[in-house]
């Protein structure tokens, strides 16, 4: 899996991930190593499927900042035992640092382990279920009730990824 973003410098983030190893690095003319925060790199390690959320990176706090949207099996060493053909599926805000990949933070949308159903069920294209927005907002995606499907948004504020149930697009006070 290899992940290109352009970045508001100019430049492009490369991120790549396989079973033993994630690489990331920025380009221009002439490609730079940058390293990757280890909570970051077993995420992207375990991962099965990963998409970015949003097609370009955004501005953060810190630098750039990118989304992507990651699977990972619930229980991959016990197949056959609780959540054992299970998954995890999360949005995970990344930072772009001078030499450094960031996890900044992580919010799970459905978890086999945790009982945890944010989002209506993704099935097998994820792909599909999460519309992006324009930042601060990340993403719009249904969830359920007992009255039936409703939408329900991601956004960033300060630094952290937030569920909201407007997904109006105006300014909105900083949660607390």
């Amino acid at each position: 899996m290899t992940l290109v973003f352009p970045l508001p410098d100019g430049h492009h983030l490369s991120i790549s991930a396989s079973d033993k190893h994630v690489h990331a690095q920025r380009m221009s003319g002439r490609r730079r190593a940058i390293s990757v925060d280890d909570d970051l790199r077993r995420v992207l390690m375990q991962a099965d499927t990963v998409f970015p959320i949003n097609r370009s990176a955004f501005m953060l706090e810190g630098g750039p900042g990118v989304t992507l949207f990651v699977r990972t099996p619930s229980n991959p060493a016990h197949p056959m035992a609780y959540c054992g053909s299970g998954r995890e599926d999360q949005v995970l805000l990344i930072e772009v640092r001078a030499n450094r990949l960031a996890l900044l933070d992580r919010l799970l949308l459905d978890s086999c382990l945790r009982s945890i159903a944010v989002i209506a069920d993704l099935g097998d294209w994820p792909q599909e279920a999460v519309e992006p927005m324009a930042h601060p907002w990340v993403a719009r995606f249904q969830a359920l009730n007992m009255d039936g499907p409703y939408p329900r948004c991601v956004r960033i504020a300060q630094q952290r990824l937030w569920v909201d149930d407007s997904c109006e697009t105006r300014e909105r006070p900083q949660p607390e």
